[in-house]
């Protein structure tokens, strides 16, 4: 049979002819063909049975230590796998059970009684005897301190009417009564009204009856305020007349900074702080 048949073909030409020459020019076919060499007949070739052989008495002996050993490791490995699970069992027990327990809370109290001694130890100037130990007295010291702190307290003061007098004179022969209440004018349109009522004696010829009474200014504030004889001349009532008094005191309504309890307290604090110290160190002075 013909395999992989290859087929190549060359063409031979011949030179060109020249013009002298007249002649004829042939190709020639060329084929290489490749063939296989028949495969020849492999003879078969019986397989013998293979013989048993049994290792020499030497092998055996070798392999029992490695049996051995290997037993041993299975061993090892098996009471470790016990261990590590009963450690994780006993883990868990100690884990678990406490959460199914009681608990239970003791407090000790310790029973203490207190032990307090007191001694008195005299201290003289003179020569000591017994107990007695010798000092000397230290001399007085006076010490004091002042501090400026701003208030915290707030005040409030609502206006405030001028407060005078109203001498009423009577020139009857009877005596007249002027209630509280009564408005007077003064020569600046300012009021002024009595508090209590005047009882005015009757005149006693050359001597006027008269009587003094209170009376504030209508008006609350500065502008109540009154000169001396503001009021003068008759009012009221027939042979009755008045005469005022400086009226003062008048104010605006205002608010104003007071001292309160906690700011005494805290800087009679501090100044006790500091004059204790100060005490102190003064007297170490004279100790020796």
């Amino acid at each position: 049979m013909n395999s992989n048949r290859t087929t190549d073909e060359i063409f031979v030409s011949a030179e060109p002819p020249t013009p002298e020459e007249h002649t004829t020019t042939r190709f020639v076919d060329v084929h290489i063909y490749d063939f296989e060499p028949e495969p020849e007949e492999a003879g078969s070739i019986e397989s013998q049975p293979e013989q048993e052989t049994t290792p020499p008495e030497s092998d055996q002996e070798r392999t029992e230590p490695i049996r051995r050993q290997r037993k041993q490791s299975t061993m090892i490995a098996l009471c470790v796998g016990m261990v590590c699970v009963s450690g994780v069992i006993a883990l868990l027990m100690v884990s678990i059970l406490p959460l199914f327990t009681p608990d239970a809370i003791i407090t000790i109290v310790p029973n203490t009684q207190p032990i307090q001694t007191t001694q008195t130890i005299t201290v003289t100037t003179g020569q000591a005897a017994g107990t007695q130990l010798q000092g000397r007295a230290l001399a007085a010291i006076t010490m004091s301190q002042a501090r400026t702190v701003p208030t915290t307290g707030k005040g409030h003061q609502d206006a405030q009417a001028a407060q005078g007098y109203i001498t009423f004179y009577n020139a009857a022969t009877y005596a007249q009564t002027i209630t509280a209440g009564t408005l007077l004018t003064g020569a600046d349109g300012r009021q002024v009204m009595t508090e209590q009522d005047a009882i005015i004696p009757a005149a006693n010829y050359p001597t006027f009856g008269q009587r003094s009474v209170s009376a504030q200014s209508v008006n609350t504030g500065p502008g109540g305020n009154i000169r001396a004889g503001d009021i003068y001349g008759p009012c009221c009532r027939l042979n009755v007349s008045a005469v005022s008094s400086a009226f003062t005191g008048g104010k605006q309504a205002r608010d104003y900074q007071t001292v309160t309890t906690q700011d005494i307290t805290t800087v009679a604090s501090s100044l006790k702080t500091s004059l204790n110290q100060s005490v102190q160190a003064a007297f170490q002075t004279q100790v020796h």
